[in-house]
């Protein structure tokens, strides 16, 4: 048995050294999600700000030919109510919840 292990229940590792590293993961963890509810809630912008402009963008043009199917000529109120649930949603992912 590892002597760092002794004494321990297993799947328990008290090395220092292993308890850092667990730090340092959950650190990056914490990272990546504010990194993703940031990304996430920058489209829901991009969308937000297009759906009240009508924006001729390329990339937003292509969505709301896709969408205009569906919604009709809604379709630009149908991306500013997206907009609202996709920054919500990049909220929480940001803050941990997700």
């Amino acid at each position: 048995m590892n002597p760092a292990r002794q004494g321990v229940a297993e799947g328990l590792i008290l090395e220092r050294t292993v308890w850092y590293d667990a730090r340092i993961h959950t650190m990056k963890e914490v990272n990546m999600h504010v990194l993703w509810g940031c990304l996430i809630a920058t489209a829901g912008l991009f969308m937000a700000v297009c759906g009240y402009s009508k924006s001729e963008f390329i990339v937003y043009r292509l969505m709301a030919a896709r969408s205009r199917r569906l919604w009709g000529d809604n379709v630009h109120r149908f991306y500013q109510i997206v907009e609202v649930i996709v920054i919500v949603f990049g909220a929480l992912v940001a803050l941990g919840f997700i």
